[in-house]
């Protein structure tokens, strides 16, 4: 996921469904060497504080976020991301 994530070329990733943020890292660590950011979006409280802990155990807290909300209703703007991953 690294890999392809960095091979895309991406500065700005969007990922749906955190869990426990293993996915994450890989996203936050591909923004890490190209220095773009990405953020996790999670309905789950419970599944947001776990990923957060993850991302910040890893030392990867500055290049991703994680968002507890229903991304139906997140406030979007057009070309806001350039990568996205589908982890629901």
């Amino acid at each position: 996921l690294e890999m392809l994530c960095m091979l895309s070329g991406a500065l700005h990733v969007l990922e749906l469904g955190a869990a426990i943020g293993y996915s994450t890292l890989f996203l936050a660590r591909a923004m890490r060497r190209s220095g773009g950011c990405m953020a996790s979006v999670d309905m789950n409280p419970q599944h947001c504080a776990v990923a957060r802990e993850t991302l910040a155990h890893a030392g990867l807290s500055p290049w991703g976020s994680v968002v507890c909300a229903d991304a139906r209703c997140l406030p979007l703007d057009d070309g806001g991301f350039d990568f996205l991953f589908l982890d629901v």
